[in-house]
């Protein structure tokens, strides 16, 4: 940074990061625009629909892949395929 203009370009675009897209802990993870300006109650019950909503998607997934669970962790084949990512069972039925 050769110059004070420079300077405070720096400074403006970390100061705009800090406020407006970092997440801060101390603000339950909110950005002080959302916690400040906004609504930082509907923030965080968005937050909670969207995790719950992932929560439900991601039990229903393993309920629909219960084979490859029960293949991933079946205890006859002594650890040699208990690994097996279900990339690999893919490309293993493909060939």
């Amino acid at each position: 940074m050769g110059d004070y203009y420079q300077a405070l370009e720096a400074m403006a675009g970390w100061s705009h990061y800090y406020n407006y897209e970092r997440p801060h802990s101390a603000l339950n993870y909110l950005r002080p625009v959302d916690y400040y300006r906004g609504d930082p109650g509907a923030r965080l019950a968005e937050r909670e629909q969207k995790l719950a909503r992932a929560a439900t998607a991601r039990a229903a997934y393993w309920r629909d892949h219960a084979d490859v669970v029960k293949e991933r962790c079946d205890p006859s084949q002594k650890l040699k395929g208990c690994f097996v990512s279900l990339r690999h069972r893919q490309y293993k039925s493909a060939n």
